[in-house]
């Protein structure tokens, strides 16, 4: 996947690779490699990875060193994340939207939106965040 935030492209791909790029000039700025990537987030300084194999890994933006990977939810299938609040955000196979602390990735909590489950990255706009099930079932949560 792509995303791109101020002057850096970050790229993902499913070889197993993440890499940030200077926009302007296509310089490889850094890139690690992992299980395969299903997509990146951007928040707070850091990179957030959703992998193949079911870990969210943080990684810094400016040293590509790791700040925090929860394998708490291997073999879920898991969406592209999304930044939201001071969360991440990822849906899994079972129809399930996980939140995690930007901070040190721990789990904050879930909840259930499509039986069917999540493929699509959740997209976020102002304090909401919209969340499309496999079924077409589109939910809108904001955080209380």
């Amino acid at each position: 996947g792509l995303l791109l935030s101020g002057g850096t492209l970050y790229v993902s791909t499913y070889q197993g690779r993440v890499a940030g790029l200077d926009l302007e000039s296509g310089r490889v700025l850094w890139q690690r490699d992992a299980s395969s990537y299903v997509g990146v987030a951007q928040g707070y300084g850091n990179v957030y990875v959703s992998e193949a194999s079911g870990n969210v890994e943080s990684v810094d933006e400016r040293s590509s060193s790791a700040l925090w990977t929860n394998d708490t939810m291997a073999r879920r299938q898991l969406s592209a994340p999304e930044v939201f609040s001071s969360y991440v955000a990822v849906g899994d196979f079972e129809g399930y939207l996980h939140l995690l602390s930007q901070v040190d990735g721990r789990f904050v909590g879930r909840e259930r939106i499509d039986s069917d489950g999540l493929r699509a990255r959740p997209l976020v706009v102002g304090d909401t965040i919209y969340v499309f099930g496999n079924s077409g079932k589109l939910e809108a949560l904001t955080i209380r």
